[in-house]
């Protein structure tokens, strides 16, 4: 556990200089969880309000809007991958090179004993893992909580009966889908 605690400090004092980028990338994280919650409700609303209650004048601008999410969703989603692609880019920059100027200090001794190989596994291999870490596994898991909590919101919002029943059954889902 200790050693855990002291890879996750690491990991937060190299990630420290791209605070700023990684909330943006969080939030646009959020906007893209929010964008993908909007079609299923433009269609709601076509069903019941369009066709149900004949309100064809509103038609255009629920068209038109199912067309506009898919173009703004590629744009978040690009800009959102970008600032991912470079925060994971530079944060593998910064290990190798605190690696590299570390090697530099180590005695002939140290090479002596340790075998290149080796050396190069850690500094190919184990900071590409880190990289994985911080861009693909944390920006995904801090997606899926904030996808939860506005998909929990806006079913709440449509009827709360039918969203106790679903949030009752949810733990039986979680527990045989990770089975």
């Amino acid at each position: 556990m200790n050693k855990q605690k002291g890879s996750l400090r690491k990991l937060l004092y190299f990630s420290r200089p791209y605070r700023k980028r990684i909330l943006i990338a969080v939030s646009l994280a959020g906007v893209l969880t929010l964008i993908g919650l909007v079609p299923p409700l433009l269609i709601k609303r076509l069903i019941d309000d369009i066709v149900g209650a004949s309100k064809w004048d509103m038609l255009t601008g629920v068209i038109l809007m199912l067309i506009a999410i898919p173009i703004i969703r590629a744009g978040v989603s690009f800009l959102n991958n970008y600032i991912i692609a470079y925060i994971g880019q530079r944060l593998v920059f910064d290990v190798r090179l605190k690696m590299y100027r570390q090697l530099q200090r180590l005695s002939i001794r140290f090479y002596e004993t340790m075998k290149t190989g080796k050396i190069v596994s850690r500094m190919m291999s184990d900071v590409a893992m880190v990289q994985n870490m911080i861009t693909g596994n944390t920006i995904t898991m801090v997606t899926d909580i904030i996808s939860f909590c506005f998909a929990t919101v806006i079913i709440f919002s449509l009827s709360w009966k039918l969203s106790t029943v679903l949030l009752g059954i949810l733990p039986i889902c979680l527990t045989t889908s990770s089975l």
